[in-house]
């Protein structure tokens, strides 16, 4: 993914191979071979969106939320690093992601939306924070452990 260096609007800085809105520093599309820059301060709603070939995706530290339906249906994602930068983690932003196994919330997390995790029916254990102050139905599957640090 390459946007035109002339375009107002979107970038795709250090050939990240993704579109990137920048003026607000948000990641809005994203492939499979995407690179997230370390200037991304946000994973836009439904930037990976059935996304099936992404199987694992590293979060740099600069970015603070996750959106809505971010990874949405990225069936074959194995593994997700979020940094202890971000703060929230938006409705149905794992939704479908079946692959994944298990998962660890940073502290610095206060707010998942709901279903952040349904329809993974691999997932085994989520390991979350203990004073998350707005957390909706996760939908994780039975029998998942969930661990509170």
């Amino acid at each position: 993914i390459k946007v035109d260096s002339g375009n107002p609007v979107y970038d795709s800085r250090d050939n990240c191979n993704a579109i990137i809105e920048t003026k607000s520093n948000t990641l809005i599309a994203g492939c499979p071979t995407t690179t997230i820059p370390n200037s991304v301060t946000s994973i836009g709603n439904g930037a990976f969106y059935e996304c099936s070939s992404l199987t694992s995706i590293t979060i740099p530290s600069s970015v603070t939320s996750i959106g809505e339906s971010a990874f949405f249906r990225c069936k074959n994602l194995t593994s997700i690093t979020i940094p202890s930068s971000v703060n929230s983690i938006g409705w149905e932003a794992f939704d479908g992601c079946s692959s994944l196994t298990s998962i660890n919330i940073p502290s610095s997390v206060t707010s998942i939306g709901e279903e952040a995790f349904y329809n993974c029916k691999s997932l085994t254990s989520i390991t979350l924070p203990k004073h998350i102050t707005n957390i909706g139905k996760l939908g994780i599957p039975e029998g998942a452990r969930i661990i509170r640090r």
